[in-house]
């Protein structure tokens, strides 16, 4: 039983089935430090950096927003722009004399000087994108393995709006087919020989009363 265990969950998963249930694993707050393969001998260590590089490329690559790109200036004339002439360039006007040399020094007043370097350290200390997938990380663990998962991201919502997208996604998959299964077993029982004639949605109709009543 021990062997078959491993070989189905472990050794025989297919790839993208694995990678699903990793990145469930670590969507759930107790278990995104994914420190409960260490438990399991028949786990390599390994897994828990691949499935950190999976959550974090599927987070990337799918669910995070994209930053947004300023539209380019077009200029009257251009491409795209006004469609009148462009009006021919006006004739240079002659160069002035040049200036007698100043011998008066410019004064640098003290407001000048400040303001500039609070200026420069504004700019040297502006905040880097807020990713939320690596602020959800950071955060400890949750202690209690009995809390209701998804009351618990409904109320982090506000503060991770994107992941929380993600988080339905993947905490929605059913564990198993053998929901699907009972409903196909019961179509085929309603769809018999002597039903042939019933209508798609007389079907449907049918299931869902059968699936959804005591």
């Amino acid at each position: 039983m021990y062997d078959d265990f491993v070989s189905r969950w472990i050794t025989t998963l297919p790839d993208e089935t694995k990678r699903t249930y990793a990145i469930a694993s670590l969507l759930h707050p107790c278990f995104k430090s994914y420190d409960f393969i260490d438990e399991y001998d028949f786990i390599p260590p390994s897994d828990k950096v691949w499935a950190l590089r999976e959550l974090r490329t599927e987070w990337t690559t799918v669910w995070k927003p994209k930053p947004v790109e300023p539209e380019p200036l077009v200029a009257d004339g251009a491409a795209g722009g006004s469609n009148d002439p462009m009006p021919a360039p006006p004739e240079p006007a002659p160069l002035p004399d040049p200036p007698e040399p100043l011998t008066k020094k410019r004064k640098v007043s003290l407001s000048s000087l400040v303001g500039g370097k609070i200026k420069k350290e504004v700019v040297a200390t502006l905040p880097t994108a807020f990713d939320e997938l690596e602020a959800y990380l950071a955060e400890a663990d949750e202690k209690d393995f009995d809390i209701k998962l998804l009351t618990w991201w409904h109320a982090k919502e506000t503060k991770w709006p994107n992941l929380a997208k993600m988080v339905k996604q993947y905490l929605s998959a059913p564990a198993s087919s053998a929901g699907v299964e009972r409903v196909f077993s019961a179509a085929g029982n309603m769809h018999g020989d002597l039903q042939k004639s019933a209508k798609d949605t007389t079907l449907e109709h049918s299931l869902f009363a059968a699936f959804n009543t005591d």
